[in-house]
């Protein structure tokens, strides 16, 4: 693959992982929909934001073995333009709660399609710094299309709710990329362009270690952002709009070290991951301590950073067994996607465990999970270069 084929092929992969995080994009606009139906549980109206999640989950594993037999080509444009569907008809069909759910399973179908695809594609065809730079910047790009999707869907909320659901247009570039960007040679199914049936090895559970990682550190993370609006009202440091801000700086600190991943681990030699967990403990404490709008922002700008440290990191490790970095990508972000549908269950944990339901100590909780996972990282490290 020669120089200008390569930057267009990096250029195709990033521009389709700005829809990776779409399941999130009508964030702003759920407290529309609930007025629109009145009848409706607040429960019932966040669960629009879960279920693409549920779906994802059962998509991811099936794009990976589909991928085995079908183009890669065809399974990206096919999971992209059904963002495009879901968002065209959730604006053009709305009147009931049913058929929103509907939209919103074909945008998490979307999801599970896209993301082991982009991310089998990076872990496949890249090494070494190259491929570490390649993972910070789709995962900047994923960071980048959530905080973009979510900006636009406020906007366009303006003109009706259902107007927001038009940001899944934004897939569109990705579909023109995907046909026009991605090399002859991926159009095949990952199998016969990637390893032969001979000198693929057999399929075995080499990212043990990863799967651990990622599934408990999402699940801290995500005890930390879904408290992050119920803990600036209980301290009552602002309101939905510094919620909003927090979040923006939680994506937008994300991008920042995404940007910068390959060279923060070539200079770290494989400690990104330990930094990442020490960086999230820190933040969630900043965060649970906060007495101030600007301790808040701080935490939230750590905390960000932290995730584009871990994920990336371990998501490189899909290449470790050749010939299958798409099945085992699909792993990972399988256990990404079911950490988060179980974050929730956090809040019960903490409340049951301080006999409290103060938002402050789930935050010292998701801390503390974080300083085990850092052992559990060092520990790791350490016994890994003594084998070597």
């Amino acid at each position: 693959m020669d120089t200008r084929t390569k930057n267009i092929f990096k250029a195709s992969i990033l521009t389709a992982s700005i829809m990776q995080m779409s399941a999130g994009g009508i964030a702003p606009v759920l407290s529309a929909i609930s007025r629109s139906f009145p009848d409706a549980s607040d429960t019932t109206i966040q669960f629009l934001m879960a279920l693409p999640n549920i779906f994802s989950l059962i998509f991811n594993f099936l794009s990976a073995v589909l991928s085995e037999k079908i183009s890669r080509r065809f399974l990206l444009v096919f999971g992209l333009s059904l963002n495009v569907l879901a968002g065209l008809c959730a604006w053009m069909f709305h009147g009931s709660l049913p058929l929103l759910f509907l939209w919103g399973s074909l945008i998490g179908v979307s999801v599970g399609i896209v993301s082991p695809l982009v991310l089998g594609l990076v872990t496949a065809n890249f090494d070494g710094n190259e491929k570490q730079t390649m993972l910070g910047w789709q995962n900047s790009a994923a960071n980048a299309g959530a905080m973009v999707m979510t900006l636009c869907a406020g906007f366009l909320a303006r003109l009706g709710w259902h107007f927001g659901y038009l940001i899944y247009f934004l897939a569109i570039p990705g579909i023109l990329c995907v046909l026009f960007g991605i090399p002859k040679e991926f159009t095949g199914p990952a199998k016969s362009a990637d390893n032969t049936q001979e000198d693929r090895p057999a399929f075995r559970l080499a990212i043990l270690f990863e799967i651990i990682l990622v599934f408990f550190y999402v699940l801290m993370y995500g005890t930390v952002t879904a408290n992050i609006a119920m803990l600036v009202t209980e301290k009552q440091l602002g309101d939905s709009g510094l919620s909003g801000i927090l979040t923006t700086i939680l994506y937008g600190s994300g991008i920042i070290c995404g940007l910068l991943f390959g060279k923060i681990s070539q200079l770290l030699k494989g400690r990104t991951k330990a930094l990442g967990t020490v960086l999230f403990a820190v933040g969630a404490l900043i965060i649970g301590k906060a007495g101030s709008t600007v301790l808040l922002m701080l935490g939230c700008f750590v905390a960000g950073v932290s995730i584009t440290l871990v994920i990336p990191g371990c998501m490189g490790a899909a290449s470790r067994l050749p010939g299958w970095e798409t099945i085992n990508s699909a792993i990972l972000l399988s256990c990404s996607y079911t950490a988060a549908l179980l974050s929730p269950l956090m809040t019960r944990l903490t409340n049951l465990i301080t006999s409290s339901d103060q938002v402050e100590p789930r935050l010292y909780i998701a801390a503390c999970g974080a300083v085990l996972l850092t052992i559990y990282v060092v520990v790791q490290h350490f016994s890994s270069a003594r084998k070597e």
